[in-house]
């Protein structure tokens, strides 16, 4: 195939009458022209600075004080991290809502972890090296995206592209570009996989190992992702390989010099969850089919719900409106998608009618509609609730079926009768608008990234007060286990969240040098490596959140409270003490005694808890905002804290 130059948005603002004199060339082959593109090779990284760049240095610079102390999935994340240089290097990606054969299961590779880890290891390997390394990651998306753009179509593409992304970027967050959670790190990879892909269909065969990279990153890193992708590659080779039987001689062995070596790259970055499933007695990837062929929990199914959420995520005003991770969708109007899905089956269908005069447009609408086909089957897989970051890929779909349709409108004004064509003019105002979008964008990004915070900081707040006590203790030999020598077994006993503090602990202990591990029971958490029996540990390193439980482990003998910390003052205390013991009453009066012993063990768990009273709600919410105290004992392997 070759490329198609006229109707591009370079057409229009390089050459307003719809002139041969375009902003790129192409090749005879179909790609663009290097010596014709070399004078515009500096809009890319120049766009991406301005969208992505200077926003992402400002907020990294607001972050960079005070320390962060990563909990949960980032403590998770920045472990297996740390294992890529190590003996252990991942071969999964992160712990996650997959169930199979009575395992949990982890998202499908660790592709995310490796390529996190260099400028993580350049940097340190800090918690804040974490994020600058994925804040690289979503600027190198950033730039490719543009590169692509401007490679495929010109400087109008580029700024079309740049706007788009602007607009993602405001809906989906600053915040979410620097934290290394694997729901966001494909956000903007998925939009950069649409684009090599469409590349590939319009003749351009050396996107297809970015299309690789970009895929297999979305794939690996985040569930959702692996029927989008996997149905995009296989539509992918389908067409090229009848690309390759029709081409002969030059054009086929050009398409056989990039598909071969795409399809090993591929195979190369699958080996790892392929290794792993054959080391173990019941694989990941085992696990994971089993997770979709029978899922714990109904799925979505093909129905009016699916079709409300898909419909949702073609709402264009959503597009740059911000939306909570845990919001069930749809986060858009159903109605507002169904219209933009109207508009862009007319669009496609005129792109159709024009598809030997611009094949590049009807391309990409060829593209679009695969991925929303492929969309709604994914919808329809979701077991459980269709929360928001499940479905955080559908605004990059929505993006690029905008594209098409701005695309082809473009194209209609420029090819259509000459009273129809609009002013000189107009295409330097679309210019100048596309820009204003790009700076807009980029000014209001750059506005939210001041003053912005790390994630989790109360959780962060606990482990500043208790991790340097504690890595006192431990090396200069204060508490049991053996100094800086020792085999430390870390648990932990939470009454006001799930045990997040107690990754970080893990974390932030072996950071510092500590040889430590876990119970069997969190292994898959931490990666099976770090798990450890009591028998194996000279002393247990124990986090405990919660009043009741300080106390207790205080009248043990065999135990020594190296770091203590309590968040409260004394009026909150006495508060906390107060509600806990009215919501006692109330439950115990309601026959409801298991839930409040819950409550006393793990308040958040009591709040959420299918028998908690509606009339009860806000007293909970006030206790677990009000927390407990914190501190950390160090004592025999065996200790037990709590049977939480």
């Amino acid at each position: 195939m070759s490329m198609d130059t006229s109707g591009s948005p370079a057409d229009v603002i390089d050459a307003p009458g719809g002139d041969a004199a375009v902003g790129r060339a192409t090749t005879a082959d179909g790609g663009a022209d290097p010596g014709r593109a070399r004078p515009h090779r500096a809009l890319p990284p120049a766009l991406a600075l301005a969208v992505g760049g200077v926003p992402l240095l400002v907020a990294l610079v607001a972050m960079r004080d005070p320390e962060w102390f990563p909990v949960l999935e980032y403590a998770m994340t920045e472990l297996r991290v740390r294992d890529v240089a190590g003996s252990h290097p991942p071969l999964v990606g992160l712990t996650g809502r997959i169930y199979g054969h009575g395992l949990t299961g982890s998202h499908p590779g660790p592709i995310s972890f490796w390529a996190l880890w260099p400028v993580y290891a350049l940097l340190g390997g800090s918690a804040w090296a974490l994020q600058v390394a994925t804040a690289v990651l979503n600027l190198a998306a950033l730039g490719t995206a543009l590169w692509i753009a401007l490679r495929r179509g010109g400087r109008g593409l580029l700024l079309g592209v740049a706007a788009a992304l602007g607009l993602l970027l405001l809906g989906f967050g600053m915040e979410r570009l620097t934290e290394p959670w694997n729901p966001y790190m494909p956000f903007l990879w998925w939009f950069v996989f649409l684009l090599a892909v469409w590349s590939v269909l319009d003749g351009d065969p050396a996107l297809l190992p970015v299309a690789v990279v970009a895929g297999t990153f979305c794939a690996q890193t985040h569930v959702p992702y692996i029927g989008l992708v996997g149905g995009m590659l296989a539509f992918l080779a389908l067409v090229l390989g009848v690309q390759v039987w029709r081409a002969e001689g030059r054009e086929r062995r050009r398409l056989l010099g990039w598909a071969v070596p795409s399809a090993a790259l591929l195979t190369v970055l699958w080996l790892p969850p392929a290794i792993e499933q054959r080391r173990a007695g019941t694989g990941n990837l085992s696990v994971l089919r089993e997770n979709f062929t029978h899922p714990a929990e109904p799925s979505v199914g093909l129905g009016r719900r699916s079709l409300e959420v898909w419909l949702a995520h073609l709402d264009l005003s959503a597009l740059p409106r911000h939306v909570t991770s845990y919001d069930r969708d749809p986060g858009g109007s159903p109605v507002a998608g169904l219209v933009l899905l109207c508009v862009w089956g007319a669009s496609a269908v005129f792109a159709w009618r024009r598809r030997h005069d611009a094949p590049s447009i009807w391309h990409l609408h060829v593209v679009a509609a695969v991925a929303l086909v492929l969309g709604m089957v994914s919808v329809s897989r979701i077991s459980g609730p269709t929360l928001a970051y499940l479905l955080f890929w559908g605004w990059g779909t929505t993006a690029l079926v905008v594209l098409a349709v701005v695309w082809s409108a473009v194209d209609a004004s420029a090819r259509g009768p000459s009273r129809w064509k609009p002013p000189r003019w107009a295409a330097h105002g679309g210019a100048v608008a596309l820009v204003a979008v790009v700076l807009g964008a980029s000014a209001g990004l750059t506005a939210s990234a001041v003053g912005m915070t790390a994630p989790n900081p109360e959780e962060s707040i606990v482990l500043e007060h208790l991790v340097p006590g504690t890595v006192e203790a431990l090396r200069d030999g204060r508490a049991p286990g053996g100094g800086a020598d020792g085999r430390y077994l870390v648990q932990w006993s939470d009454a006001v969240a799930i045990g997040s503090a107690g990754y970080g602990l893990v974390l932030e202990l072996e950071r510092a040098g500590f040889d430590v591990g876990v119970h069997d029971r969190y292994a898959t958490n931490v990666v099976r490596h770090r798990a450890r029996v009591p028998a194996d540990a000279t002393a247990s390193v124990t986090l405990v959140r919660g009043d009741r439980v300080i106390e207790n482990l205080r009248s043990n003998p065999d135990v020594i409270e190296v770091a203590y910390f309590e968040p409260r003052t004394r009026d909150e205390v006495a508060r906390h003490g107060e509600l806990s013991a009215r919501i006692d009453r109330e439950l115990r009066a309601l026959g409801l005694d298991d839930l409040a012993d819950l409550m006393h063990d793990n308040a958040m768990s009591a709040a959420v808890h299918v028998q908690r009273p509606t009339a009860l709600a806000d007293e909970f919410d006030e206790l677990v905002k009000l927390t407990e105290a914190s501190a950390v004992f160090v004592g025999p392997p065996d200790l037990v804290a709590t049977p939480f």
